[in-house]
């Protein structure tokens, strides 16, 4: 079983691997809770209500992990984590989020003690 206690605290480290997986399950979920919600809202007004709420909760959600994430990411290549706030700079985002995706972790020298 997956424990996904992890991905919502912000302590520790998050590889290159972890990053592209959240973020593309978190992208995915929020697709496919949209169709739902959109489904959902065209049955009434009780319906859009119950939809809108889905909508709400998922997205804050996959913020909250996304941002976790993000922070473990910066921590793990070795930058302060207050980077993740250029995520929600408009219209450069993107720069950003591919580029703490491809840097590699930083390397730990075992010589030095902690």
């Amino acid at each position: 079983m997956i424990d996904a206690k992890p991905y919502f605290v912000f302590e520790g480290k998050a590889t290159r691997s972890e990053y592209w997986a959240i973020n593309l399950l978190s992208y995915f979920s929020l697709i496919v809770s949209g169709v739902i919600s959109a489904v959902i809202a065209m049955s009434g007004i009780l319906g859009a209500l119950v939809g809108v709420v889905l909508m709400l909760m998922c997205c804050l959600v996959v913020a909250w992990l996304i941002i976790v994430v993000t922070v473990k990411r910066c921590r793990d290549i070795g930058i302060n984590p207050l980077f993740t706030l250029s995520l929600l700079i408009p219209y450069i985002a993107f720069i950003p989020f591919i580029v703490f995706g491809c840097l590699k972790s930083e390397k730990k020298d075992v010589n030095t003690p902690h």
